[in-house]
């Protein structure tokens, strides 16, 4: 069979795709990638802090916890059943809103606690002196941007 070829005459039509190939030899693998940052340990244990900008204060023994400005950002992870205050800063001048403390509650016991120096906003009442954190559980303590008044979630 011979093709004529002709100059300048119009394409004709395209005809059907045709089937897809079988899939080739697959690539090689990549490198392994760095180990993740570990935060707790899970089962009561505390993990390490992989990361320099997690903040984990251990609270294993003691009545009371002292937050500072310079704490801003820390989670305390609470295995004691015996706490029953955190002290506030006096002032916070300076601090914006939402600047927050973390509490983890893993102790095994629902904890009352008082607040020396604060107030919050918690469970509807809009200057609780006291907040409870219930046991497997955490709330957050966060600065509202006015005098010494904050709120929980």
């Amino acid at each position: 069979m011979a093709y004529v070829f002709a100059i300048g005459a119009p394409t004709g039509p395209t005809g059907m795709t045709g089937m897809d190939g079988a899939q080739g030899a697959l690539g090689w693998t990549g490198p392994v990638g760095p180990t993740g940052l570990t935060g707790w340990g899970g089962w009561g244990n505390i993990g390490p802090a992989g990361n320099s900008d997690f903040n984990l204060s251990a609270v294993t023994s003691g009545t009371s916890i002292t937050v500072t400005t310079a704490s801003l950002g820390t989670t305390y992870y609470i295995t004691t059943t015996g706490l029953t205050g955190i002290t506030l800063p006096a002032s916070m001048t300076g601090i914006t809103s939402g600047a927050f403390w973390m509490f983890q509650n893993n102790s095994g016991a629902a904890l009352t606690i008082a607040l020396t120096n604060g107030t919050a906003t918690y469970n509807g009442n809009a200057s609780a002196a006291s907040i409870t954190v219930t046991a497997g559980s955490g709330l957050t303590l966060a600065y509202t941007g006015s005098g010494t008044g904050y709120i929980v979630f």
